[in-house]
């Protein structure tokens, strides 16, 4: 499963869940290549504006988790810290996933 992302917010890392292709419907690059700093460059420069990458191992776990109580306590709690941020840019999401993910293992410790 993926998720569109636009190439101005794409993070060195991801991997492309489908392939690139140009207008021409020439391969760029294919799916499951991760991408890097050069291949966000090459993809502004032929005017991509939007990829599909794959979910997180992050997504997986937190999908799991997104039904509990505690984690809609901890959500919560997460959206009030992160009130005051973009929390549509690409890192800003990541980085609420990854607090989440924390909390809720520092919480498991505690109880």
């Amino acid at each position: 499963m993926g998720f569109i992302v636009r190439v101005d917010d794409l993070l060195p890392g991801s991997v492309l869940a489908d392939n690139v292709v140009d207008d021409q419907g020439n391969t760029l690059f294919r799916s499951g290549q991760k991408i890097g700093l050069n291949e966000i460059k090459a993809l502004k420069a032929w005017g991509i504006m939007e990829i599909n990458i794959l979910e997180t191992k992050l997504d997986k776990e937190l999908g799991e988790l997104e039904n509990s109580e505690r984690f809609k306590i901890v959500k919560n709690e997460m959206e009030t810290l992160f009130k005051h941020t973009d929390q549509e840019h690409p890192a800003v999401k990541e980085l609420f996933k990854f607090c989440i993910k924390r909390k809720l293992k520092m919480s498991e410790k505690e109880g």
